[in-house]
């Protein structure tokens, strides 16, 4: 089952469309650029302005949400750093594309914020055992594992927009690197992808998920209304498939 080709993105990692994401605020003016732009998207809670210490010559973070000050401290060496006064920040592709800001993401092994991503390990999930291609860290005592993943591998996610879930994402990996988002897929995108038996890629796809009674409720194609997700994602090395159910 080969699959379609991925549709042609700005976005390594999210094919689905722009409109989809959780983020998307439609088009405006960049917060950062201040350039008109056809998608810009809501930098909330969760998400970072990143900006260059030209003190120590090294990048950091601060919360948008917490961005309404005309300056900020370097958290590497404390100097202050002038910095337009943002509120209800939006960033748009090309800004969010070049790293200066960054988009808070639930993955398979824990979150990753910019900071995260810096240092090549995910924040880590209680109770984790194995993490398929990667390393485990040492868990902490509350038993947390975070996983090492490569600071390139982490910093395109976070580069990446959100996709929307009644729950919280869960961004997969394969191959030893985050997979391609999709979008949601009904009966009529498992049956594009396998004419002969769409049912069992439906299955395949969401092994991971408890797939009881679910296909004879999912929906030809979405958006639909239900309160039933079905997002899957293409591995960029292998063209496998994964994904994960989602319920409102």
């Amino acid at each position: 089952m080969p699959g379609a080709p991925l549709q042609p993105s700005p976005f390594p990692l999210f094919a689905a469309p722009l409109k989809g994401a959780a983020e998307y605020a439609g088009p405006g003016r960049c917060s950062l650029c201040a350039l008109e732009s056809d998608a810009v998207f809501e930098l909330g809670i969760g998400a970072d302005v990143i900006h260059e210490c030209a003190h120590c010559d090294r990048s950091f973070a601060v919360a948008a949400d917490e961005h309404e000050t005309a300056t900020v401290v370097c958290s590497h060496c404390g100097a202050t750093v002038p910095a337009a006064g943002l509120k209800d920040p939006v960033v748009c592709v090309s800004c969010l594309r070049q790293g200066k800001a960054a988009l808070t993401k639930d993955t398979e092994y824990g979150m990753v914020r910019w900071e995260d991503a810096m240092r090549g390990r995910t924040h880590g999930v209680p109770g984790l055992r194995h993490a398929s291609g990667f390393e485990l860290d040492t868990p902490d005592n509350d038993g947390w594992a975070g996983v090492f993943i490569s600071t390139e591998t982490l910093l395109e996610l976070v580069r990446t927009p959100t996709y929307s879930t009644w729950q919280e994402e869960r961004w997969l990996f394969c191959c030893s690197q985050a997979m391609t988002y999709l979008g949601e897929w009904g009966k009529d995108d498992f049956f594009a992808y396998d004419p002969e038996d769409p049912e069992s890629a439906f299955l395949m796809t969401m092994r991971e998920s408890d797939t009881e009674g679910v296909w004879e409720h999912l929906p030809d194609r979405f958006p639909a209304h239900t309160e039933l997700g079905s997002h899957v994602f293409a591995c960029r090395t292998c063209n496998g498939r994964r994904g994960h159910l989602d319920l409102g």
